[in-house]
């Protein structure tokens, strides 16, 4: 986040007008979880609960209740390769 921080702010657009990919990839990481922590709120709800997808309630149903920090930041950090990781669900990443 600091380096893009530094290269849209500081530096400006003299960097080039693009976005770097681990800002992207973080936006994505993070919408996923919100997503995710949104429809764990609607799994018990019998009226908004009827219209989530499978596939929406099997990602959800770890997000019942809420999580360490730990397992937030392994959602993050856990490929060795990169600070921010592959793009993958959070169900995934916790399995």
């Amino acid at each position: 986040m600091l380096v893009s921080y530094y290269v849209f702010h500081v530096v400006g657009m003299e960097a080039g007008g693009l976005i770097d990919l681990v800002f992207m990839t973080n936006v994505v990481k993070l919408h996923m979880f919100a997503v995710n922590y949104n429809n764990a709120g609607k799994l018990g709800d019998p009226v908004a609960g009827k219209y989530l997808t499978e596939r929406e309630r099997y990602f959800a149903e770890i997000l019942g209740e809420p999580i360490s920090f730990y397992d937030w930041c392994q959602y993050f950090f856990f490929a060795a390769s990169s600070w921010t990781g592959f793009i993958t669900e959070f169900r995934d990443t916790n399995e």
